[in-house]
């Protein structure tokens, strides 16, 4: 049988996350919200729920005054890549976002997105720091990593460095992102895991593509990078 969710409408939630300082180097501007940058995989393992749902309806709820507060969106879910139990075998859902300058915007109808968020009270809620794409628009990396490769680097963090300044953590568990050149390499290609002793960046074709694209001379990666087994 068909698992519908339907869930109440959330108070007016404070879906943005605000920086400054040496935090602004690696933060970006959407809408009225300042959002931390971070990597696909880095949204994933934070996130309460990874899923793969083309919108299928759309409800704009409204205060007692007559302003717009939230965008209920009537999704069917495809795919659950991340989630709790109860929703493993869902096949339509309710995800919430704010239609302040927190929200996603405007989904389009019978376009398949990935959806990453928060499960609060058994509601689903994204907004415009997360992770809400058309799915036919990430790259082979991001797919493989959605479906078996995000899930095994985990246990791993993100840290962002400048570029010539990385290197400089005394940690096994992390991943550093240059805030270089080779940015899109690793935000398009790189897949972080731990290989056992440590956390290292997985080469791919594509990421050895992206680096000869843009050339390092000899500048050196901030993690070892090694061959993809796959």
């Amino acid at each position: 049988m068909e698992n519908v969710f339907f869930f109440p409408q959330k108070t007016e939630n404070d879906s943005c996350k605000h920086f400054g300082g040496s935090f602004a180097f690696h933060t970006a501007q959407y809408g009225d919200c300042m959002c931390e940058l971070r990597h696909p995989q880095q949204q994933y393992c934070e996130s309460d729920f990874v899923v793969l749902a083309g919108i299928l309806d759309k409800d704009v709820i409204y205060h007692k005054e007559g302003f717009p507060m939230a965008i209920h969106y009537i999704v069917n879910i495809k795919k659950v890549f991340k989630a709790g139990p109860e929703y493993e075998n869902a096949t339509k859902t309710m995800i919430i976002s704010s239609t302040s300058g927190s929200g996603v915007g405007e989904l389009e109808m019978d376009v398949n997105y990935v959806i990453t968020g928060t499960i609060m009270d058994d509601n689903l809620y994204t907004s415009i720091c997360e992770w809400v794409k058309p799915y036919h628009n990430l790259t082979k990396a991001q797919k493989n990593g959605l479906r078996f490769k995000y899930d095994s680097g985990c246990q791993c963090e993100f840290s962002f460095c400048r570029e010539g300044q990385c290197g400089q953590l005394d940690s096994n568990n992390t991943c550093e992102w240059e805030f270089g050149i080779m940015f899109d390499c690793y935000h398009d290609d790189g897949i972080c895991f731990h290989n056992g002793e440590e956390c290292v960046w997985r080469e791919t074709r594509k990421f050895r593509q992206c680096e000869d694209n843009i050339y390092l001379g000899d500048q050196k990666f901030t993690n070892e990078v090694i061959p993809d087994p796959m």
